[in-house]
């Protein structure tokens, strides 16, 4: 699309789109956000640093956090298990992905999360899973 413009319209097109982020910036700062210093450089403040933080769904300090206690089904003499705190914003996702770090897995295993008798994971069917639970030492039900 860009490729047919010329000269003139690349300089247009490039005056444009540094005015939008001056712009852009200038708000940025007004906000608290970022800090602008001489030749056109910025930095973040703490605010900032906050904000990309929380939107990348990192914990902060103070944060309500979550005991977890995964338990591998089938395995009773000793019992295997592993006890786990994430930050109570984790999503699902998140919390799946700290799982696998602690048994030390790579998302290869029969598995499935159930929370106040709500259960979440692949799509199995319940005898289908419980089928493969009793005969798969090492599955997990967490």
């Amino acid at each position: 699309m860009l490729c047919g413009l010329n000269a003139i319209q690349h300089d247009s097109l490039r005056g444009m789109i540094a005015a939008d982020v001056t712009i852009a910036m200038a708000a940025l700062h007004v906000l608290g956000i970022v800090v602008l210093r001489e030749a056109g450089t910025a930095g973040l403040t703490d605010l900032g640093q906050y904000a990309v933080r929380r939107v990348r769904g990192m914990a902060q300090p103070g944060d309500p956090v979550l005991q977890m206690r995964v338990t591998i089904a089938g395995v009773d003499d000793p019992p295997v298990w592993r006890q786990l705190v994430i930050p109570a914003g984790y999503t699902l996702d998140r919390a799946h992905d700290a799982i696998q770090v602690i048994v030390g897995w790579q998302d290869s295993h029969l598995h499935v999360l159930r929370i106040a008798g709500r259960e979440y994971g692949p799509a199995y069917l319940d005898d289908e899973l419980e089928m493969l639970t009793k005969r798969i030492p090492g599955s997990v039900i967490w």
